[in-house]
């Protein structure tokens, strides 16, 4: 806006400037409104004697045509001088103008903050989303690398387990052995079957003790062996009958060592203390 504008808008005088404005435009209406009706009145006129000429023959049908064609030529022209209806006072349009563009810079400052409003929270609405999508293809990631060491497990796994399966089962069988190479030296160092010599207590290799005499004595070591198998493999009757194979020194011995217990009903029946569980 130009700062002649915005002294007429600002003056003291606008107010005056606008009501002469007004009052000019009123004028020009009417005068315009009485031109108007007057030209209507006369192509009244003329279509009426013209339609009288055709009845009557009158000679004047000619003038009165021309008069027509004069005053259609006239309303053409008043139609088209439309834009002389604004006023010619340059400080009232100038006034009226200035106010249409400072209505039209109040409307424009109030859709443009309301513009900045809304791109300010498209903005936030942005971040947000792209927050999302940064979590939701980390989540992704996380999930696509889960699934790949699931898949390489199970794979793996079975083959794995199983070898691990088998070197565990592979050293318990070798120190099983082991341990029991030792306690059939030790038992047959220590608690030889009777009969046997002093040089042969200790055992050597898998080969049975020198029992001359006593053959059909169990050595301890084998007595052990039944006790125990009979304890693992049927945990719920691991009771076994005693016989004639079995030493009753060795019975004694075990039993006042607290190693086996006799049956509460039947004497004949020993079993190996489970001191496993």
């Amino acid at each position: 806006m130009s700062g002649d504008a915005q002294n007429v808008a600002n003056g003291p005088e606008a107010s005056e400037d606008i009501t002469h404005a007004i009052e000019d435009l009123r004028i020009d209406i009417d005068k315009q409104k009485a031109l108007l009706q007057q030209l209507h009145s006369n192509v009244e006129k003329n279509f009426q004697c013209r339609a009288a000429g055709s009845r009557d023959s009158d000679p004047l049908v000619g003038i009165y045509q021309e008069q027509d064609a004069w005053l259609r030529g006239m309303i053409a022209a008043v139609q088209q001088r439309g834009d002389e209806l604004l006023p010619t006072n340059h400080g009232a349009c100038q006034e009226i103008v200035c106010r249409n563009l400072v209505e039209t810079c109040k409307q424009l400052e109030e859709v443009l903050a309301h513009v900045k409003s809304q791109k300010q929270d498209l903005e936030e609405e942005k971040k947000r989303v792209e927050q999302w999508l940064l979590e939701d293809k980390e989540v992704g990631r996380e999930l696509e690398k889960q699934i790949r060491l699931a898949s390489d497990m199970e794979n793996t796994s079975k083959k794995k387990i199983k070898a691990e399966l088998g070197g565990k089962y592979k050293k318990a069988h070798e120190y099983h052995i082991f341990l029991m190479q030792k306690m059939i030296e030790f038992v047959s160092e220590h608690f030889a079957p009777p009969g046997a010599e002093k040089g042969k207590q200790k055992r050597h290799g898998i080969g049975a003790l020198d029992t001359t005499g006593y053959a059909h004595l169990l050595p301890l070591y084998s007595f052990l062996e039944v006790l125990m198998n009979r304890c693992f493999e049927v945990p719920h009757d691991p009771y076994i009958q005693l016989s004639e194979e079995h030493w009753s020194e060795y019975v004694e011995l075990l039993l006042r060592c607290g190693i086996v217990v006799r049956h509460p009903n039947d004497s004949n029946l020993i079993k190996l203390v489970a001191f496993h569980l």
